[in-house]
């Protein structure tokens, strides 16, 4: 076996390692995210892990070194150029990795925030649909009359939380509008047992 593939086989298991690391690394920039969101912090702005960004750091340094060491020791100069080849294609790789698990998190954060939208505008409506009832149906208008008087304050409260409920909806503001359609359960729901229990 030449010198020359001896030091292919050096540069070829520097790559394989240095991707092995790459690749943990670009699924702790998953994982980083994800935590990050379900702790209710942005994704974007904790979207490096500081132990997948060492390992990654790590890998590379000792890579280049243990190559191009090895490459010099058999086949001198042109092992080292060979060496600082494959580090530089392996760098660039990676930049590209870590730019494109960016752009996965937040398009996954997207994804999220725009489910979680979703089913709140879901939920809204859902009570919208419950109160409609009240004020469409002749029966549950004679059977229910203080659900649809705003005389009463269960009634008063209801129409005071649809309101900041739909406020909320035209913002981009999903703490506020998770607050308003909860709020706005709450008072429906006291509002009905006090109708019912009467």
């Amino acid at each position: 076996m030449g010198p020359m593939v001896v030091t292919l086989l050096v540069v070829v298991v520097g790559v394989l390692l240095i991707a092995g690391i790459a690749t943990y690394s670009s699924a702790s920039l998953l994982k980083g995210g994800d935590r990050a969101r379900a702790d209710g912090r942005s994704a974007e702005l904790d979207v490096i892990e500081p132990d997948a960004a060492f390992w990654t750091g790590f890998a590379g340094i000792a890579g280049v070194i243990a190559v191009a060491a090895l490459g010099a020791a058999i086949v001198g100069r042109a092992g080292i150029l060979l060496a600082v080849a494959a580090f530089v294609a392996i760098l660039l790789a990676g930049v590209h990795l870590l730019r494109t698990t960016r752009q996965r998190v937040r398009q996954r954060a997207v994804e999220a925030a725009e489910t979680r939208m979703a089913v709140l505008r879901s939920r809204h409506d859902a009570v919208v649909e419950r109160w409609l009832a009240y004020e469409t149906d002749p029966a549950l208008q004679i059977d229910y009359p203080q659900m649809t008087d705003v005389r009463h304050p269960a009634a008063a409260a209801v129409v005071r939380a649809m309101r900041r409920a739909n406020d909320a909806r035209d913002t981009a503001d999903e703490s506020r509008y998770t607050d308003a359609v909860i709020r706005l359960e709450q008072a429906f729901a006291q509002a009905e047992r006090r109708a019912r229990g009467a």
